[in-house]
């Protein structure tokens, strides 16, 4: 069976204690950050999918779990993130997909495309505004001196 590496991401530092709890409990082999607000842990499942699970169900209600990531990318370069979503927001999700024809994951997906698209083209934006601006106030031979010095070591 393959073995995938998680990540657990805490909302909080954990205590000595929870995390004793949650490696008696859990029967995995935990190995906390220096500063106990991620936790490593290696799972033996048939996909990540099914990875993400098992630690989900062993861990969710001894520590202060807030995501689980894949610490490796799969064939595409991609990681996984897996975070506990309210039943209600599960449930939009599900049925905006249906009507869309698509997964959950995918409708996810394309609205992280599309969120990030839009913040590239905001900055680009601000970008633009603030080169504006200097070209206005200032000769474009002193800026250009301004990035040289900057670039120098």
């Amino acid at each position: 069976m393959p073995l995938y590496a998680i990540e657990i991401l805490l909302t909080r530092p954990a205590r000595r204690v929870e995390l004793r709890a949650a490696v008696r409990s859990s029967r995995m082999k935990l190995a906390p950050s220096k500063e106990l607000d991620r936790i490593a842990v290696l799972v033996t499942a048939e996909d990540e999918g099914s990875a993400m699970s098992k630690v989900w169900g062993r861990i969710e209600n001894v520590l202060p779990v807030d995501a689980l990531v894949s610490i490796f990318p799969d064939a595409d370069g991609k990681y996984t993130l897996s975070f506990p979503l309210p039943t209600t927001a599960l449930r939009r999700i599900t049925q905006q997909a249906a009507a869309a024809g698509c997964t959950p994951e995918q409708l996810i997906h394309d609205a992280l495309v599309e969120a990030l698209a839009r913040d590239r083209t905001s900055l680009k934006a601000q970008l633009d505004s603030q080169l504006n601006k200097l070209l206005r106030d200032f000769p474009p031979a002193d800026i250009a001196d301004a990035i040289v010095r900057r670039l120098r070591p």
